[in-house]
This record gives C-alpha cells, sequence and structure tokens, in this order.
C-alpha cells in the first residue's frame, strides 16, 4: 500500500482525489498555572504547538475568512487541588458558553487532582471567535501549566471538517 499516502477515495464511485486537508488547524498549551479562578474563567493556553492560518492569539480562535464550516475542538486541563468541587470545561462560540463537560460525584466533589477533557464538533462562521474556559466551585482552584510539556499543562486546540 506505499506510494497512496494523502490520497483518499470514494468507494460508491471509484474515484480517487486528494485527502482534504483540516485547516485551519492549531494547537496551544498553558506555559504557566493559571491564576484563582471566579466563576467561569478563560484559559489562555500561550504557547502554540501549531496554528496553520495565524488565527490563535491570546487564547482566542477566530475563524479565517471564507472557512466557516464545521470545527473539532479539543481541550484538557488539570486542577490543581487535591479536593475540587464542580470541576468543569466548556468552549465559548462568539462569547456564549456553547457545550460544557466536567467530572463530580453526587456530593459534588472530586478528590485527587481531577483532569478534564473536553472535544466536540461545532459549527462556526467565518469570523466568529471561539474560547476554552474553566470552572470550579472551590474556592481558589488553579489549573495546571508547565511551559517545559512535563505534567499535563492544560491544552486547547482544534481543525476544520474540510469535505464534510
Amino acid at each position: 500500500m506505499s506510494g497512496i499516502v494523502g490520497i483518499s477515495s470514494n468507494m460508491r464511485s471509484g474515484i480517487v482525489g486528494e485527502a482534504p486537508n483540516n485547516t485551519p488547524a492549531f494547537k496551544a498549551t498553558l506555559s504557566a498555572t493559571s491564576g484563582a479562578m471566579s466563576g467561569w474563567t478563560k484559559i489562555t493556553c500561550d504557547t502554540e504547538a501549531w496554528d496553520t492560518d495565524d488565527a490563535y492569539a491570546s487564547g482566542t480562535f477566530t475563524v479565517p475568512g471564507g472557512h466557516g464550516g464545521k470545527y473539532v475542538f479539543y481541550g484538557s486541563a488539570y486542577f490543581n487541588q487535591t479536593t475540587v468541587s464542580r470541576a468543569m470545561l466548556s468552549f465559548y462560540v462568539g462569547a456564549t458558553r456553547v457545550y460544557t463537560t466536567g467530572v463530580y460525584d453526587q456530593a459534588g466533589s472530586v478528590h485527587g487532582y481531577p483532569t478534564v477533557n473536553i472535544y466536540t464538533v461545532l459549527p462556526v462562521d467565518a469570523g466568529v471567535a471561539v474560547e476554552f474556559y474553566a470552572y470550579s466551585a472551590t474556592a481558589s482552584m488553579t489549573v495546571y501549566g508547565d511551559s517545559g510539556l512535563q505534567n499535563q499543562p492544560a491544552s486547547f486546540g482544534g481543525f476544520k471538517l474540510n469535505g464534510v
């Protein structure tokens, strides 16, 4: 099967062509532990791993002109205390919280420095901003960051689902 990397085929028609290019795409990590959170707090992942279209800046991904469509967004945050109440992550699209996930038990607290992961597919128009937020009901909660990428720093990324 060598020699067909980057090639896709339409199984119904047998047409062979180039695989869709899933850009714009970006990923960034948090270089230092966040300040204490108060309510929903923007996590400004400040170290870019990649940004194919220069569309990510200051913790915000803005869909470039002509690139509206369906996007996969993902994020991860390590909550920096042994007991965490209502650890949650969310994506905000155009300043509105649109997708939230979290980890908590019925008593409301999770023990042992929880990591929460979030991922979803969202339709986003060109020019609209997408941001990554965290929440905890625990006072003075922080989210872990690490410029050396040693210990699960918070991260935020996404890419366009072209051809969908």
